[in-house]
């Protein structure tokens, strides 16, 4: 049995394991993430209220109004 189930896929590639993150979408460089329910926390984006989220702090982008 254990055989079997180690057979089924394919080995991937150490790119493609760091790509795989459980399907949490990933903070861009600024800590942006898409959507306005979602928030920076600890490297994935989480919703806003959701248990246990602590928002990291976002970092103005270099195009935001702040700079102009």
């Amino acid at each position: 049995m254990k055989k079997s189930i180690l057979n089924i896929g394919k080995v991937l590639a150490k790119t493609e394991q760091k790509s795989i993150n459980g399907g949490i979408s990933q903070c861009d460089a600024y800590n942006h993430c898409s959507g306005s329910d979602f928030c920076c926390s600890g490297g994935g984006c989480k919703r806003i209220g959701a248990s246990g989220v602590i928002c990291d702090a976002e970092i103005p982008k270099p195009d935001d109004e702040f700079y102009h």
